[in-house]
């Protein structure tokens, strides 16, 4: 059921459920695969995800359609090297307790019926490696890992009586990776973290948080950037929008470029009175244009001579900047006139769609 449940949400769970079969394939475990307990439960997760998948099917197979975007565009830039680094990173200071543990489900003798969850680990490590994965793709088999880790320590110190390894491990933990706080958790200011971690990746060689999904590096890491300038954006399309008249204004749609900028727009729609956004991107492209006709639209992310197929009068009224923003030099363009209706020119866009 969690299984099924899980697939309706990530179609990543797929990775447990190889991991499992390989655990249990790999240790004596597998004698359970005689048994009718898993096949029942496989069957029981394939129902849940069922109506999914008719749903793919209908839908021309949206998913491979976005894996191979990923694989062109993002996975690309991913090295083997660069995903181990990251596995360690993710962690810092404290990877030797999932180290530990990750030895113990492996090899400790006493413990044979947790191998499976060691084999599982392996099993996913392996798949990310061959498909170029990212990074965090592993991170929910830790749990398991530092749990293990956790355990042998403490037989470790119980059995040699090493009791102060009971404050050396954590304090060890905690103060090392207390330099690596402000990455996981933003409560310094942006600038002060952007000089932060230049003095970290100058001094420390802590440069692969600074990575992003090109291979190239930047000032901040790729998630900080992108969690940043969208509110800005939302009130830049907003004073574009409101200096039409009034009879333009109920005849505009908001057309962004990807799933982020409509999705500032939608957020941010109620405080700057903007309309809902339309887009191609994602999910926005299954639920179509609506009612828009097209007579004006206003354009985020999506260069002027791309509109030139569209729409007979093109006006860029704003480019769209942020210091510290992912999303850079959006224009903002308020289109005139469609040479067709959007619901027309919709299936065309759908190759731009992921």
């Amino acid at each position: 059921m969690v299984c099924g449940i899980g697939l309706l949400h990530k179609y990543t769970m797929l990775l447990f459920g190889f991991g499992l079969l390989t655990g249990l394939i790999a240790t004596p475990e597998r004698k359970r695969l005689l048994t009718p307990g898993p096949w029942l439960a496989a069957a029981l997760a394939l129902l849940i995800v069922l109506p999914n998948l008719i749903w793919q099917h209908h839908q021309h197979w949206p998913l491979f359609e976005h894996l191979t975007a990923l694989s062109r565009y993002q996975l690309a830039h991913v090295e083997p090297a660069g995903f181990v680094l990251m596995q360690i990173l993710m962690s810092f200071l404290a990877f030797p307790v999932w180290m530990i543990g990750l030895g113990f489900l492996l090899f400790s003798g006493e413990d044979k019926p947790y191998r499976v969850l060691g084999w599982m680990y392996v099993a996913a490590l392996a798949v990310l490696l061959f498909l170029s994965g990212k990074a965090y793709y592993l991170l929910p088999a830790y749990p398991m890992l530092f749990a293990a880790g956790a355990f042998a320590i403490e037989k470790y110190v119980r059995q040699r009586q090493r009791g102060w390894l009971k404050v050396a491990v954590p304090a060890f933990i905690i103060l090392g990776n207390a330099g690596t706080l402000p990455y996981g958790i933003p409560f310094l200011p942006i600038e002060s973290f952007q000089n932060y971690a230049q003095f970290m990746a100058q001094h420390f060689g802590l440069t692969e948080p600074l990575r992003w999904e090109s291979g190239r590096l930047h000032p901040l890491p790729q998630d900080y950037a992108d969690m940043l300038g969208w509110e800005n954006q939302a009130a830049e399309a907003a004073r574009v929008y409101h200096r039409l008249s009034p009879s333009e204004q109920s005849r505009c749609a908001i057309l962004a470029s990807n799933y982020g900028e409509a999705g500032a727009i939608d957020y941010y729609g109620k405080t700057y009175r903007l309309p809902k956004a339309i887009s191609y991107h994602g999910s926005y492209y299954l639920w179509g244009p609506g009612d828009a006709t097209g007579e004006i639209v206003i354009t985020i992310g999506i260069d002027a001579e791309d509109l030139q197929p569209y729409f007979s009068e093109i006006q860029t009224a704003a480019i769209i900047t942020h210091p510290f923003a992912r999303e850079n030099d959006v224009p903002i363009n308020v289109c005139r006139n469609a040479k067709t209706t959007l619901q027309e020119i919709w299936p065309q866009l759908a190759t731009y769609r992921f």
